[in-house]
C-alpha cells in the first residue's frame, strides 16, 4: 500500500536495497484504480490538503497533480430496493469527503507507482503473504507463502518494515520471539474494517 510504497523510496532515497513482498498480485493495497473505468478509485482516494499535511507535501515532492472532487451537479443514488434516481443538484448532500477534498490525478494508484519508479535496488514481489518473521542476531529471516504454489520461502533482511494495519499483522505473522504481550494485545486492538 502507500505506507509500505514511502517506506520503500525512502530507503531507496538513503541507497538502501529493498525488497517489498506484497500479499496481493498487485502494488497499492486498498488504494485501486479501475484502468478500464477511465481511472476512478475503487479504494482509498480522498485527500484534504488543508490537514494532512504529510500527504500534501509528499504530493508535492513527488509532482503527483490532484483534481478537487465534484462537489455540485447531479447524484445518481441507489435507494434500498436497488432502484436508482438522478437527483439534480444535490451532489453536495451525498458527498461523503465533504469539501475540500481532492483525488489524485489518474487514481490514487499512481502515487504507489511513483513512489516505486526506482528500480535499481528494488524489488518487488507480488503475492508473497509473510506468515513468520524470525529474528536473528543479523536481522530476521521472513518466511512468506507464494499465492501461486503455496510454498513457504523465506528472505533475510537486516530490518523488517510492517505496513498494514496492526490488528491484521498480529493474527496473521507468527513473530519468533514473541513480541510481547502488551504490543500484541494493542495490535489486536486496533480497530479496522478487515480482519
Amino acid at each position: 500500500g502507500l505506507s509500505g510504497a514511502y517506506a520503500a523510496n525512502r530507503l531507496l532515497a538513503a541507497n538502501r536495497s529493498v525488497t517489498v513482498l506484497e500479499g496481493r498480485e498487485r502494488i497499492g493495497g486498498r488504494l485501486l484504480t479501475a484502468e478500464a473505468q477511465g481511472g476512478g478509485d475503487l479504494g482509498g482516494a480522498w485527500i484534504w490538503p488543508q490537514s494532512e499535511y504529510t500527504i500534501k507535501s509528499a504530493l508535492q515532492e513527488f509532482n503527483i497533480r490532484t483534481v478537487p472532487m465534484w462537489y455540485q451537479g447531479s447524484v445518481n443514488v441507489r435507494v434500498q430496493n436497488g432502484q436508482h434516481h438522478l437527483i439534480d443538484d444535490y451532489a453536495g448532500n451525498y458527498a461523503a469527503c465533504g469539501s475540500g477534498a481532492v483525488r489524485v490525478a489518474g487514481g490514487a494508484s499512481t502515487f504507489v507507482e511513483k513512489l516505486l519508479e526506482d528500480k535499481s535496488k528494488l524489488n518487488v514481489e507480488l503475492g508473497k503473504k509473510v506468515v513468520k518473521i524470525e529474528y536473528d542476531d543479523d536481522g530476521a529471516q521472513v518466511h512468506y507463502q507464494d499465492s501461486s504454489s503455496d510454498t513457504t520461502e523465506k528472505v533475510h533482511c537486516r530490518t523488517v518494515i510492517l505496513a498494514g494495519p496492526p490488528k491484521v499483522l498480529a493474527n496473521t505473522i507468527e513473530f519468533v520471539p514473541p513480541l510481547p504481550q502488551d504490543k500484541m494485545d494493542s495490535m489486536k486492538g486496533t480497530p479496522t474494517w478487515m480482519e
